[in-house]
């Protein structure tokens, strides 16, 4: 499981005990009691912010290890509030985090159309474009999703895409890195326009609802 999935299950459920975390040969630990932190390792950092790095990464595997009791304690916030700062740090990394996507060029005959369509750009700039579903698409990591996006930063069920007569709408479905347009992390569900940038987690996408084969987006 994912570390925040499961801190958020022993903030709930009080748990005591252990968190193994693993990433790329990186280990870390925290520790809670009765569901809160008390003290958290991972390289040669301690307190909150290993934490916070263990919490911000978009990697990696956790498992929970039951009645095992810190030496030390060096986390005095509680656990909501840590999830909370953790989350606010995230939507500060992608806000600033640059993707490199091309330029929007002129309408190419592959996205001609009366379909909206998401265009997914691999590490060469080459495109994969997904049409949207005449009503509803769901976005997400899991295999049951219309559109499924294999990533450690997708959630299981992350966002979906909605259409309402000539219009495109984006909802996120509380995801844990959330969903972003033109670097703005969606809160209510907001009206997409032609060429907005998109972000679902670390996947980088296009949006284009092509009316005018001939024309120019930019």
């Amino acid at each position: 499981m994912k570390l925040a999935e499961i801190l958020h299950l022993c903030l709930i459920s009080r748990r005591t005990g252990c968190i193994l975390f693993r990433r790329d040969g990186d280990d870390g630990k925290l520790w809670l009691e009765e569901g809160q932190l008390c003290h958290a390792e991972f390289r040669s950092i301690s307190g909150e912010e290993a934490a916070y790095k263990m919490l911000e990464s978009e990697s990696g595997e956790a498992s929970f290890v039951d009645d095992v009791k810190p030496g030390q304690r060096s986390i005095h916030r509680n656990s909501e509030y840590l999830l909370m700062e953790s989350a606010r740090r995230a939507d500060e990394k992608f806000k600033t985090r640059k993707i490199p996507l091309p330029a929007i060029h002129e309408v190419t005959s592959a996205l001609a159309g009366s379909t909206p369509k998401l265009v997914q750009y691999n590490v060469h700039g080459e495109p994969q474009i997904h049409s949207l579903k005449p009503s509803k698409t769901t976005v997400g990591r899991a295999p049951h999703n219309d559109l499924c996006l294999p990533v450690d930063s997708v959630s299981s069920a992350h966002c979906g895409f909605e259409i309402r007569g000539r219009k495109v709408y984006v909802g996120d479905h509380h995801s844990l890195n959330g969903t972003f347009v033109n670097g703005q992390r969606v809160i209510e569900p907001i009206e997409l326009r032609e060429g907005d940038t998109l972000h679902i987690g670390s996947v980088a996408l296009r949006f284009y609802w092509v009316t005018q084969p001939d024309g120019n987006l930019g």
